[in-house]
């Protein structure tokens, strides 16, 4: 079996493939909606861990996908990049080796603020 399931682009909003066992097939996904969700399926690992991806301006919000992942914020100097959800500061970057670590589940948002030195982030999504 090629794909157990298949998500077109273009497809509805609010859609939730969760709680399914794929090890005999994959899930294709193309949707677009800003509000789908794709958790818990066995066998479904969508992207894995992706190389560091700069943040951009600051303030800048990062939004996860319809998986939920795991952010790994650094920062090469200065050291003073914060990470935001909603008005409270989860972390603030101390070093080029201890990275600020989010989970986040599928499309919630951080934002990040800096001064000088641009931050990075890797994720690895579930």
């Amino acid at each position: 079996m090629a794909n157990a399931i298949a998500v077109t682009a273009g497809a509805s909003d609010f859609l939730s493939i969760h709680d399914n066992n794929v090890q005999t097939g994959s899930i294709a996904y193309a949707g677009t909606g800003s509000h789908n969700v794709i958790k818990g399926n066995i066998g479904y690992n969508p992207v894995g861990l992706t190389a560091g991806t700069s943040t951009g301006t600051s303030a800048s919000t990062i939004t996860a996908g319809p998986s939920p992942e795991t952010h790994y914020i650094t920062q090469s100097a200065t050291f003073n990049a914060a990470v935001k959800v909603g008005a409270t500061t989860i972390c603030t970057v101390a070093t080029a080796t201890v990275p600020c670590v989010l989970n986040l589940g599928p499309n919630e948002s951080y934002t990040v603020t800096w001064a000088t030195t641009q931050p990075t982030y890797s994720k690895f999504v579930h």
